[in-house]
């Protein structure tokens, strides 16, 4: 990954913190409305009852006032969940991102190693040729020594085809 990916990158993930964060204030926005509407409607109520009875009695206030009280509270305790929900999405979006960073390292790395890999058997091809039009005998069986020493080593390319294909050119 350039340079220049990685910065579009880091501006995309920006934007999409801005956007979590905008949605996580329009969530808390709905929520004051929402409380307040709860007060509104628990107050007009208290008018009704002033107004129908003279004396309010205490239990009936006491309820209503818990049931507020409990509204309140679980509407609180639902806002700190989506808290700790954006929090944690936060934290898990980083440490993947680090991970994929990883990933993309060792796969370069991986890559490499394959590539060195495949030059060496390019090398060990040429030679095996070059000895085998000069039928140097001898120096061909040093280099099959080294080619299936080399197969062996590196066992996810296919030994047998190889050597097919090495014995075809002899025969």
């Amino acid at each position: 990954m350039d340079h220049s990916q990685n910065m579009s990158y880091r501006k995309n993930c920006k934007k999409i913190h801005i956007h979590k964060s905008f949605q996580f204030l329009f969530y808390y926005h709905l929520k004051k409305v929402q409380i307040e509407q709860i007060l509104k409607n628990f107050f007009e109520k208290l008018l009704i009852l002033q107004q129908q009875f003279f004396k309010i009695q205490m239990d009936i206030l006491r309820h209503h006032f818990y049931k507020f009280c409990s509204v309140l509270v679980i509407s609180f305790l639902i806002f700190l969940f989506s808290l700790v929900v954006l929090i944690y999405q936060i934290f898990h979006h980083s440490k993947q991102h680090q991970q994929k960073q990883l990933i993309m390292k060792n796969l370069k790395q991986e890559n490499q190693i394959i590539y060195r890999k495949q030059l060496r058997l390019s090398k060990l091809k040429l030679e095996w040729t070059s000895k085998l039009n000069h039928q140097n005998y001898q120096g061909l069986f040093i280099i099959l020594h080294q080619y299936c020493k080399f197969l062996f080593q590196h066992y996810y390319i296919s030994i047998h085809l190889h050597l097919t294909l090495e014995f075809d050119l002899i025969s």
